[in-house]
């Protein structure tokens, strides 16, 4: 199927948008649709993607890995942040797996609220018939929510994420080295990367130790952590840049902005730390983790629980 077919599939859907269905934000787009939230709530959500955990609609597969209370405590969190039907929840490009996305599905259907998925373009170095395979994903991606909450009558906003502004953001974050100027192919995703061989900005602060605040300090004692045991993966990253992209395009425009982590691998705890310390977020007002699992205690990051201070 084209992205053409695909692009008339999405307009079917809603001819009214008032009805649901997926609204396309390219790079034309972005600016009115930035100033268009003000005065909105921004609920960025996070986790593990699992796959093998149910279905979407019910939290079976978190229970088994994870206790009714933590649930109940990430519920809570999200009823007294208080999201409406014109308020916003935001992914980055995730599909409809069962993993954290379950807790998408019922932010949807309890608040009404939109949600906005964020997709990073191709390159355009790559050949026009990959990038045209790539964008044929990326719409087949968001029309598979459009579905999934057309229940809620759920408008989807498809967000464009340039690849080459992931690129500038990870490099100056995490450090320029991580793309090798002259190198004729992209690191594979999991080439191996030695946290302090770099200094982008996240490794220029930890580096001063000056932290002060506890879940800064936290979060770079995660990061050393893994850090110390060898090297981590490129892919970790990309990843990070993309959250912290989609976080610096938006979050500015908004009235009150929350980050929730249910969960998540190497590049949620990387871009926890790199948005808390170089100020992506704050961390005492705008950060909610709670250390999920999936089941595999081996592997999973023991993440640092934040409550929002209004919260408690």
């Amino acid at each position: 199927m084209t992205m053409d077919s695909l692009k008339r599939i999405a307009t079917a859907c809603c001819p009214d948008s008032s009805a649901g269905g997926i609204i396309h934000i390219d790079a034309s787009k972005l600016a009115e649709f930035q100033k268009g939230l003000s005065g909105k709530k921004l609920l960025f959500m996070k986790g593990f993607g699992q796959k093998d955990w149910g279905p979407l609609d019910s939290f079976e597969g978190f229970l088994k890995f994870n206790d009714a209370e933590m649930l109940k405590q990430i519920q809570d969190t999200v009823k007294l942040y208080g999201l409406t039907s014109e308020d916003y929840v935001a992914i980055d490009g995730d599909p409809t797996n069962a993993g954290f996305q379950v807790f998408v599905y019922w932010v949807a259907k309890e608040t009404r609220c939109k949600l906005i998925w964020a997709k990073k373009l191709p390159a355009q170095t790559l050949p026009e018939e990959a990038q045209q395979e790539a964008k044929d994903k990326m719409w087949a991606g968001v029309k598979s929510w459009a579905t999934a909450l057309g229940p809620f009558n759920t408008k989807v906003y498809f967000v464009e994420i340039s690849h080459e502004e992931q690129d500038r953001e990870m490099l100056r974050v995490f450090g320029n080295g991580l793309l090798p100027r002259g190198a004729e192919e992209r690191p594979k995703f999991n080439a191996p990367v030695t946290f302090f061989d770099y200094d982008g900005a996240l490794q220029v602060q930890m580096k001063k130790g000056d932290h002060h605040n506890p879940v800064v300090e936290a979060y770079a004692r995660e990061v050393k952590g893994y850090s110390d045991k060898g090297p981590m993966e490129f892919c970790a990253f990309e990843n990070a840049a993309k959250g912290l992209v989609i976080r610096s395009l938006l979050r500015p425009h908004a009235q009150t902005n929350l980050t929730l982590l249910t969960g998540g691998g190497q590049a949620s705890v990387l871009e926890v730390a790199a948005s808390a310390a170089t100020g992506g977020v704050n961390p005492d007002t705008e950060l909610a983790v709670f250390p999920a699992s999936r089941g595999k205690p081996d592997r999973d990051p023991k993440m640092t629980k934040v409550v929002p201070q209004w919260v408690k």
